[in-house]
């Protein structure tokens, strides 16, 4: 009933060209506003992915708060070369660096896990929020936290900041793959339509 095709608004007469492209885009969202604590953030998530989170936190994932630019930096550059998509990294380059400096302005946080003794960072996720929705815009992961099913335990802890900073939705900020939105529903996330507005120049 949601799901509105892309469409082209005209001007008039409707012999001109179009002056706005929207397209129709999704994203994943889940609802905080009704978690009395940190378990209740973990019982929307599937019992896979809940046993993955547990399973984590027991082989000794923990929050890490020393978490710089460079950290986050290097681990989404590994991820893009991991990838091979090493021109993606140099392209967003400045944006993520404008990222980091919203979050420095109080605009939004990191968040940073690593595994066992270990002090180093094996997953960030720079996180926007405002008006109550905390917004999860760069996450970046290193090879042995992936393959290590780390992720659960990570994402757990993105939505106890975020309702512990007071926000009631954690938005994934996109989710339009099959596989993307399968992976975030697996967490809860219910999907919410938004539009891409695209001006002709």
């Amino acid at each position: 009933a949601h799901d509105i095709r892309a469409f082209l608004w005209f001007a008039q007469p409707m012999k001109c060209p179009p002056i706005v492209n929207a397209l129709s885009r999704y994203t994943a969202c889940i609802d905080l506003s009704n978690a009395s604590n940190d378990e209740a953030l973990i019982s929307g998530f599937s019992y896979n992915r809940r046993f993955e989170a547990r399973s984590a936190a027991r082989r000794g994932a923990k929050r890490v708060l020393d978490c710089d630019f460079s950290v986050l930096d290097g681990l989404y550059r590994q991820l893009m070369n991991d990838r091979g998509q090493s021109e993606r990294y140099t392209a967003r380059y400045h944006e993520i660096k404008g990222l980091w400096r919203l979050v420095e302005q109080g605009f939004g946080y990191v968040i940073a896990c690593g595994n066992g003794d270990s002090t180093s960072v094996g997953a960030a996720w720079l996180v926007l929020q405002g008006k109550g929705r905390a917004c999860c815009v760069i996450g970046a992961t290193s090879e042995p936290w992936r393959t290590g099913q780390l992720n659960a335990y990570m994402h757990h802890q993105v939505l106890v900041e975020a309702k512990r900073q007071g926000a009631t939705v954690c938005d994934f900020n996109g989710a339009n793959t099959l596989m993307r939105g399968s992976d975030k529903h697996s967490y809860g996330a219910e999907a919410e339509l938004y539009f891409e507005i695209q001006v002709p120049a």
